[in-house]
């Protein structure tokens, strides 16, 4: 290798590993903050912490911040997942997520995600295109809709719902039957982020068409 390439190299180096320390020491703080953030949500939105306990919902059993309330007629948890557990074999997903339901809920169960080359590529893969709305066209092909019952699902996605979802790329709405989980993907919030994202979930809720 020639000298110059070499001396290169070696003044490099300092810079690489600098960046990486730097890079670890940011997460520590970051994660150091996370308490006060939830502890501010609690304030502001009249929430408090507990333990994660026991629940069928994997993400709730994989908990490092959660805390539940009431707010707006609905209960609410918003919580923090750091752990492989989520989906067995899958890498490890990072983000915070926020859960609404109410007593007696009996929803269908679906996923709606952003259309991203991601889905775009799985689509091709599973030759799964998705549910069409035909009463919300827009609301098709800007978001990713499953199920497995398509006919109950577009029942329940009333446009007064799926307008919220038209022109957002980042949220994901997962239905369990009992309850909503809203996630950003692989992201933690801070507390303006997740009171945006409650702010959200229940303009979005509110227009769903629950029997």
């Amino acid at each position: 290798m020639p000298v110059g390439k070499t001396s290169s190299i070696l003044y490099l180096a300092p810079i690489v590993v600098g960046l990486g320390v730097g890079f670890q020491l940011l997460r520590r703080w970051l994660h150091s903050r996370r308490p006060k953030a939830y502890g501010r949500l609690c304030r502001e939105l009249h929430l408090h912490a507990c333990e994660p306990g026991h629940s069928d919902l994997p993400e709730l059993r994989a908990t490092t911040q959660h805390i539940r309330g009431d707010h707006e007629g609905y209960e609410v948890r918003i919580f923090e997942n750091v752990s492989d557990l989520v989906e067995p074999g899958y890498p490890t997903a990072t983000q915070t997520y926020l859960m609404l339901a109410k007593p007696g809920w009996h929803l269908p169960a679906f996923t709606i995600e952003p259309r991203t080359m991601a889905t775009n590529l799985r689509q091709h893969v599973d030759g799964n295109k998705g549910l069409f709305f035909p009463k919300d066209e827009r609301f098709t092909v800007t978001c990713f809709v499953d199920g497995p019952d398509p006919d109950a699902i577009r029942a329940t996605l009333a446009t007064a719902a799926t307008k919220h979802l038209r022109d957002n790329k980042q949220i994901y709405v997962e239905s369990r039957g009992d309850a909503l989980l809203f996630y950003q993907s692989e992201k933690l919030l801070s507390a303006r982020g997740a009171r945006r994202l409650l702010q959200f979930a229940v303009a979005f809720t509110d227009g769903l068409a629950i029997g």
